[in-house]
């Protein structure tokens, strides 16, 4: 699972090439802690999942259910990065699964080619299985965009993605006129791909997924309070990155050509690429044409959306950190109290950030200077994340990180 959006000034380069997607996740198991934490959120999701495909209000399969004598089921996550936020949903599906005839489970990771597949190999072993009787389960890997097929058609049971779908699959270069900032434009080119991409993305899992069968997203979004998303790190990595290009640490070409090409879509956004491939529950023409002027097929029927705000849980660390260290002091006039603890804050939310966007970074500044090496490419990386901690500590220390995510539930049709 991935997350950030838009950390610093992008502007894409002007090379004419689309900016393809395809930096994976760096030492993301250690510095995933805001995605664990919006995974714990859609838990409930995942249970409420498997109880409607298996079952009926009255017990009895019907249209609306799978068969429960299915000897194999196979579960999908799309966007598995190193696989340390795959194992409790993976446990909870198996847990909800149905006594009966199911003998097999396939569990399927899916991932760039880019990605790190060693470390999600060895994180997938650990799945501690449900005791007996349980089914035999096969884990496998998949390394392939999610926006490309990953499995054959009517053959996935139940699946998830979270935190990922955020990540576009390419975008256009931003145009010389436009660089040195990320105006209207440019986002509604963003939006556009942003939407163009969920569509692809839910039509293509609709070919892979049987009849009944459940899906679970959830996705960084744009909170509907106006609340910008992780605004510390956010303003930490800009100010970083200005000071290294006003000192001529950096040169204009490499931050015209450093860009993450991710956008947090709004709650409109979601509606609108949802409203091309689903049906509200109560309307009808299943598998007919829905939407605004008949636009759209009905593949999916949408049983949940919601909005939630996540905190980073190194918030909560922090402020038991503190308490600790308010009760040690206690009484002791002049000590200081609360550097290390912020220090250590700054460098998790810093390196948190770094897991997603450092590679970015190293990718624009490769390909404004080809022949630079990889010493100095990783001394750069390193200047880009002190700076940003210390900047972080002088204009935003202790400051609150959080995360809105939009989270939902749909049923093949």
């Amino acid at each position: 699972m991935a997350i950030l959006n838009d950390p610093v000034p992008s502007h894409g380069g002007s090379n004419g090439k689309r900016l393809v997607n395809d930096i994976p996740m760096s030492n993301y198991s250690s510095n995933s802690g805001l995605q664990h934490a919006a995974m714990l959120v859609a838990q409930p999701l995942l249970r409420q999942a498997v109880s409607d495909a298996f079952s009926s209000p009255s017990g009895q399969r019907d249209s609306g259910s799978l068969a429960r004598d299915a000897e194999l089921v196979r579960m999908v996550e799309y966007g598995s990065s190193h696989g340390n936020n795959s194992i409790i949903p993976f446990a909870t599906l198996l847990r909800e699964l149905p006594s009966g005839k199911i003998k097999e489970v396939e569990i399927v990771c899916n991932d760039r080619p880019q990605n790190n597949f060693s470390a999600l190999a060895s994180n997938i072993s650990s799945l501690s299985l449900p005791s007996s009787p349980t089914p035999t389960v096969y884990p496998l890997l998949s390394p392939k965009s999610f926006y490309n097929p990953i499995l054959p058609s009517s053959s996935t049971h139940l699946g998830f993605s979270f935190a990922c779908l955020h990540h576009l699959e390419d975008v256009p270069p931003m145009s010389p006129a436009h660089q040195g900032a990320v105006g209207a434009s440019r986002l509604s080119t963003l939006r556009a791909q942003s939407h163009k991409d969920l569509v692809k993305f839910l039509a293509l899992r609709a070919k892979e997924f049987v009849q009944n069968g459940q899906l679970v997203l959830s996705f960084a979004s744009q909170a509907s309070t106006g609340e910008e998303n992780y605004a510390g790190g956010v303003g930490a990595c800009r100010a970083a990155l200005v000071e290294m290009l006003r000192e001529g640490v950096l040169g204009m070409q490499a931050v015209g050509a450093f860009e993450v090409p991710t956008y947090n879509r709004s709650s409109r956004d979601v509606e609108g690429a949802l409203r091309e491939v689903v049906k509200r529950t109560g309307e009808d023409g299943e598998n007919g044409q829905i939407g605004d002027k008949g636009k759209g097929l009905a593949l999916w029927e949408l049983k949940e959306v919601r909005e939630e705000r996540v905190v980073h849980p190194a918030v909560e660390e922090l402020e038991r950190r503190r308490s600790a260290a308010k009760q040690m002091i206690e009484g002791k006039k002049g000590t200081e109290d609360g550097d290390s603890d912020s220090m250590w804050y700054a460098s998790t939310i810093v390196d948190w950030v770094m897991a997603v966007v450092a590679g970015y970074f190293r990718k624009a500044v490769e390909s404004a200077n080809p022949s630079v090496t990889e010493r100095e490419v990783d001394a750069l990386a390193e200047d880009w994340t002190n700076r940003t901690k210390k900047h972080f500590l002088q204009s935003h220390r202790d400051e609150e990180t959080a995360c809105w995510f939009i989270y939902v539930r749909l049923r093949r049709l």
